[in-house]
C-alpha cells in the first residue's frame, strides 16, 4: 500500500487507538499516545458479563463504495481499482465476519482493566478477548476475535456511558463498531491496518 493510500483510508474511516490483547483471553491494555491507562484497582469492576451479538458486515459492494471514498482525488478507474485491493487484502476476514455467531462471554479483571475471558456458560477458553480503555473523555469497552489469519483479529468497539468500579453502562445511542485488523504493529494502524467492516451490538454488566 502507498503512502498516498493509507493516509487517505485511515482519513475517511478513523481508527481507534487500542489495547493489543493475547490469544489466550488475556488482555493487554496498550500504551499508544492518547490513551489514557485505567487501573483495575479503582477504575474498573472486578468481573463482567458481556454479550456481542453476530455482527452485521456490509456487502462487498458496500464496502467498495466506502473504501473508494478514501480515494476522492483520484480518477473513478483507480478509486475502484484501488478500493478492490482493499477488499481482497481483507476477504479472509469478511469470511470469518460474517461467520460470526453471538457469543456470551465473562471476564475477571488483570492489569490496566483487561479481562481473563471465557465462555460465559461453559468457563472454558474461548476465541474472544476484551478490555476497557479511555482515550480522552472517551470511554469504551473493546474485543478481539481471535483468527487464523497471521496477525489478524475481528475488532470491536462500544462506546460506554459511565464506568466505576461498581457499575457500567454501555452508550446504546450507537452501535459498536467492527473492523478487520492486523495487528502487526499494534491497533494503532502504522503498519497493519484497521478497515472498517461492519456493526454489532455489545451488551455489559456486572458480573455478581
Amino acid at each position: 500500500m502507498n503512502g498516498k493510500r493509507f493516509f487517505g483510508l485511515f482519513a475517511v474511516v478513523p481508527v481507534l487507538v487500542v489495547g493489543c490483547a493475547a490469544s489466550d483471553g488475556t488482555d493487554v491494555q496498550g500504551t499508544s499516545a492518547g490513551t489514557e491507562a485505567l487501573h483495575s484497582a479503582t477504575d474498573c469492576p472486578a468481573a463482567l458479563e458481556v454479550e456481542i451479538t453476530k455482527p452485521s458486515i456490509a456487502s462487498d459492494d458496500s464496502l467498495a463504495r466506502v473504501y473508494e471514498r478514501a480515494f476522492a482525488g483520484d480518477s473513478d478507474a483507480d478509486k475502484a481499482k484501488y478500493a478492490k485491493e482493499e477488499l481482497d487484502e481483507i476477504k479472509d476476514y469478511l469470511v470469518v465476519a460474517r461467520a460470526t455467531k453471538t457469543v456470551k462471554l465473562k471476564g475477571t479483571v488483570t492489569d490496566g482493566c483487561a479481562y481473563k475471558t471465557v465462555d460465559a456458560a461453559t468457563g472454558h477458553q474461548t476465541g474472544f478477548g476484551f478490555w476497557l480503555s479511555k482515550s480522552g473523555s472517551s470511554l469504551q469497552i473493546r474485543a478481539n476475535e481471535y483468527t487464523d489469519i497471521p496477525n489478524g483479529v475481528i475488532y470491536f468497539s462500544q462506546d460506554l456511558k459511565s464506568l466505576s468500579k461498581t457499575a457500567i453502562e454501555v452508550d446504546t445511542s450507537s452501535k459498536a463498531r467492527v473492523s478487520a485488523e492486523d495487528t502487526s504493529n499494534g491497533h494503532d494502524g502504522s503498519d497493519g491496518f484497521s478497515r472498517w467492516i461492519g456493526s454489532s451490538s455489545i451488551s455489559v454488566k456486572v458480573a455478581h
